[in-house]
């Protein structure tokens, strides 16, 4: 049965979100793979739906959809970076699009520890310790975070000003982010990943301060105008692609 939340049918209000979605992305969708609404509603009902079956035949053919639109997607990736792989600078090497993931595949894990309904629970059954150990790993994520900034600022150096982004226009984005972090950090901790993350994430802030010194701060600024040559092309290909269906579009 579906889920009620007041006089809200869950199901429906995936359905009809689904829907607009999948709508939105067919007329902007730059000559690109689109989402099918069965894959979007697969992927809602993961995070906001308490009584979603990943076992019923909807979500398998989801599954199934969501593997062809992968292929469908490398496939058109591998045709509009063809050019760009033949520049010696960028290079030609194995590239990770050659592997197809899922994200369907991992629905259990998602809609167990990530999903909405648990997110509000690890929130509302938090503890005092609980909390400060997640501020803790927030202070871990922010260094991790500053280090990163560090090294995509060094390669934006030589980005077109009108690519660039200021940061205040950012921060709405990744204090939005940073909330669901906790959550999720609250949710993991709640669920037996206390130690693993104890472990793991010293190491990961320890690992980042000692190799990003001042010979990656070099090499990132010497890839830097390779890096907005980049941009800059795949820019370029996206404004041309948008032309093209603007264009094909009836009057």
């Amino acid at each position: 049965m579906a889920e009620i939340y007041g006089d809200c049918n869950i199901e429906d209000a995936i359905e009809e979100g689904a829907a607009h979605y999948s709508s939105q992305m067919k007329q902007n969708s730059l000559n690109l793979p689109v989402l099918s609404q069965d894959i979007l509603e697969a992927v809602l009902n993961i995070f906001f739906n308490p009584t979603n079956n990943l076992k019923d035949a909807p979500f398998e053919d989801a599954v199934t959809a969501l593997e062809d639109w992968n292929k469908e997607m490398l496939s058109t990736k591998l045709k509009r970076l063809s050019d760009l792989r033949k520049d010696p600078e960028v290079g030609n090497g194995n590239s990770s699009l050659d592997t197809v993931d899922n994200f369907l595949t991992h629905a259990p894990f998602f809609q167990r520890f990530l999903s909405l309904h648990q997110l509000k629970r690890a929130v509302d059954e938090a503890t005092e310790d609980d909390l400060e150990a997640m501020l803790a790993d927030v202070r871990l994520l922010r260094e991790v975070t500053l280090i990163f900034d560090q090294m995509v600022s060094i390669l934006s150096r030589e980005l077109p000003s009108d690519l660039k982004t200021c940061k205040a226009d950012v921060l709405p984005t990744l204090f939005s982010f940073g909330r669901l972090l906790m959550w999720a950090d609250l949710s993991f901790r709640r669920n037996g990943f206390a130690d693993r993350i104890d472990e793991a994430l010293p190491k990961l802030v320890e690992k980042l301060r000692n190799e990003f010194d001042s010979k990656l701060e070099k090499e990132c600024s010497a890839a830097s105008p390779i890096f907005g040559r980049l941009m800059a092309a795949i820019a370029e290909d996206v404004k041309e692609m948008s032309n093209i269906r603007t264009n094909a579009s009836p009057p």
